[in-house]
């Protein structure tokens, strides 16, 4: 090893002496520390979907990564920005303007 990570951990392993100093014993930052069973466990809101084995959590995380391999950014969150609700409220307008341009377009 040489000087610069002989000082890495000994500063790595000040920062956790201070820190386990100053948290409290039941704090869920120690939890690899004192493994207890998971307060989610009990929770129905957090148990597995029957037939799956899978959270809801799990379930929709595998949706998006389905629909990113897929190229769909399905992870967006609208109304965090003016310009993206805007970008958004325009492309939904001229979706309904083709659709309705097509279905002119078509009739018998």
């Amino acid at each position: 090893m040489n000087t610069e990570d002989d000082e890495f951990n000994r500063i790595e392993m000040e920062i956790k002496f201070r820190q386990r100093e100053t948290t409290p014993p039941l704090s869920p930052f120690l939890w690899a520390e004192d493994p207890r069973p998971s307060i989610f466990a009990t929770d129905p809101a957090f148990k597995a979907k029957a037939g799956t084995g899978l959270t809801t959590g799990q379930i929709m995380s595998n949706v998006v990564k389905r629909k990113r391999n897929e190229g769909v950014e399905a992870g967006t969150i609208y109304g965090l920005s003016h310009d993206r609700d805007e970008a958004l409220i325009k492309a939904k307008l001229m979706k309904k303007a083709i659709d309705e341009l097509h279905k002119n377009t078509h009739k018998v």
